[in-house]
């Protein structure tokens, strides 16, 4: 549960919540003075016609509305200027229990009854302030919608009252969401970090377990924990390589001693053993693109056999074949008529 909702507060949830809750609604008060203020001149003296009274409409102009509902948002200034006032100045107020009729006194003059108490817990200032939110967010949304039909259709023959309707409501908006922001970070804002914190650290593991390279150091780490992670006995090589997911046959699995344990000593380092993991994964993923080349290549050629067995294929080859012919025969005729000018030029020069 959050620490505002609690009974007693310890100290330091007191100074985390005592600003937010006691100094936080200055801005808002400074609205609803304004609001209080400008509002009330603005309903008593702007205009409401929106309508050409030659046009003769009997219709409710939107201006209307939103006169009455300036009205609703200066109540509840009212009532918001009240709540901030009394959480610095609010007193006891107190009715004794006792009263008198024809000289008589009746009731017990010792107790009193109280009507007014001041604020003792700064959870019961954050209910009042939530529940006068609660309050004044329909009057807004619907003030929004009306004040949009009037900046519409009377801006030109209620300026002020429009001009005002707009300054009530964009204001409103911005301090409503500011301070929804401010409490949900001050009432979850750690559950929130700690969560996206927590959130960002999967993620990250989750991307090294998928690094093959990550994997291999890790397991290598595991096996080594008797030489501080800086080597591993030969004989578990065959073991690490299962574990990295790699799969050799026996002359794989020699080669690959050969290269990691060349003068035979039993022992692999984490060096000698990732640069070896690194060129390995480089030539299985260049083996596995050229067999998936390879694989490209047998798939196109069967779909062109495929293809070429099709009537629309026969057809084609027909063509390519009846074309093949016909440059063959353009290509004698041209040879052949060079020969003979080339035979007819010989001739004329010996004569």
């Amino acid at each position: 549960m959050p620490s505002l909702w609690k009974k007693e507060l310890d100290e330091e949830d007191a100074r985390r919540w005592a600003p937010a809750v006691l100094l936080g609604p200055l801005p808002v008060a400074i609205y609803a003075i304004v609001i209080v203020s400008v509002g009330q001149v603005v309903v008593m003296s702007a205009t409401t016609e929106c309508w050409d009274p030659a046009e003769g409409r009997r219709d409710t102009a939107p201006t209307d509305t939103l006169q009455i509902l300036v009205v609703a948002a200066i109540a509840v200034s009212y009532l918001f200027l009240m709540t901030f006032a009394w959480t610095f100045l609010g007193y006891r107020i107190e009715f004794s229990r006792s009263f008198k009729i024809l000289g008589k006194e009746y009731g017990n003059p010792d107790k009193k009854f109280a009507i007014a108490v001041p604020y003792t817990q700064l959870r019961w200032v954050a209910i009042v302030y939530i529940i006068l939110a609660i309050l004044a967010l329909p009057i807004f949304i619907i003030s929004t919608i009306i004040w949009l039909a009037a900046a519409a259709q009377c801006s030109e023959r209620a300026p002020v009252l429009v001009g005002f309707g707009g300054f009530m409501v964009w204001v409103f908006w911005i301090l409503f969401i500011l301070g929804c922001g401010i409490f949900v970070n001050k009432m979850f804002g750690k559950s929130i970090k700690a969560g996206a914190g927590a959130g960002i650290r999967a993620a990250k593991e989750k991307a090294r377990a998928k690094d093959p390279v990550s994997v291999a150091k890790q397991e290598f780490a595991k096996l080594a924990k008797e030489s501080g992670g800086k080597e591993i006995k030969t004989s578990e090589l065959g073991y690490l390589l299962e574990s990295c997911k790699l799969e050799m046959d026996v002359d794989e699995m020699e080669n690959a001693m050969n290269k990691l344990d060349p003068d035979n000593e039993g022992k692999i380092t984490l060096q000698s053993f990732m640069t070896w993991f690194k060129e390995d994964k480089e030539e299985r993923e260049d083996e596995e693109a050229l067999e998936y080349l390879q694989k490209e290549a047998e798939a196109e050629a069967a779909a062109a056999e495929e293809y070429a067995e099709t009537d629309e294929g026969k057809a084609k080859a027909g063509l390519a074949k009846s074309k093949a012919k016909r440059e063959a025969r353009a290509a004698a005729k041209e040879g052949k008529g060079k020969s003979d000018s080339d035979d007819t030029g010989g001739k004329k020069k010996k004569k």
